[in-house]
C-alpha cells in the first residue's frame, strides 16, 4: 500500500515539471554541480512502476538531453574564454580538461557514452565536445544514447524499488 503523501506527490500536476527539470538541471554545465540527477532518476523509475504511461521517461530523457544540448551551444560559444578564466591558476584542472580533450579527440562519439554512464565527466563533456568543434549530429546521437544507457540504470532501481517495497515485485 502506497502512503497517502507520496499518491498525492505522484499524482500531482508539477511532477513531470519537476523530474524534467531535475534532469535538465543535472545535465547543465552551470547547475550540474548542485543538482543529483539520481535523485530524479529513481524517482520517475517509482513513478513508472505506479502509473500507466512512459511519459515521466520521455520527459527525463528530454530534460537530460536538452541541458546538455545547452552546454553543448555554451561550449561552441565561450569555452575558451571559460577554460581560460578557470584553469589559469588550478594547475590540476588544466592537467583534466587537457585529458578530457585527448580523450574526446581519440574516442570521439564513444566517450560522451562512457562518460554518461561514469557519473561525473558527464557533467563537462558536452561543453569539451563542442570546444573541441565536434559535430552537432555526432555529438546529438551520443548523447542521446548516453542519456538512455544512463538513466535507466537510476529509473530500473527506482522500478525495482516501488516493486519490491509494495510486494508486486
Amino acid at each position: 500500500m502506497m502512503p497517502p503523501w507520496l499518491s498525492c506527490v505522484l499524482n500531482s500536476h508539477y511532477f513531470s515539471l519537476i523530474i524534467f527539470l531535475g534532469a535538465f538541471g543535472d545535465a547543465f554545465l552551470f547547475s550540474a554541480p548542485f543538482v543529483f540527477g539520481e535523485i530524479f532518476f529513481v524517482a520517475a523509475g517509482y513513478a513508472l512502476a505506479h502509473l500507466s504511461g512512459y511519459k515521466i521517461v520521455l520527459l527525463i530523457w528530454m530534460g537530460a538531453v536538452l541541458g546538455d544540448i545547452c552546454s553543448f551551444f555554451i561550449g561552441r560559444r565561450c569555452a575558451e574564454r571559460i577554460l581560460r578564466r578557470l584553469t589559469h591558476k588550478r594547475p590540476r584542472l588544466r592537467l583534466n580538461s587537457t585529458r578530457a580533450a585527448k580523450l574526446i579527440k581519440n574516442k570521439g562519439a564513444m566517450t560522451l557514452i562512457i562518460a554518461r554512464i561514469s557519473g561525473p565527466l558527464s557533467k563537462i563533456m558536452p561543453f569539451m565536445a563542442a570546444s573541441l568543434g565536434m559535430n552537432f549530429i555526432p555529438f546529438l546521437l551520443a548523447d542521446f544514447l548516453g542519456v538512455v544507457l544512463g538513466s535507466a540504470q537510476f529509473i530500473l532501481a527506482g522500478w525495482a524499488l516501488a516493486k519490491g517495497l509494495h510486494g508486486r515485485f
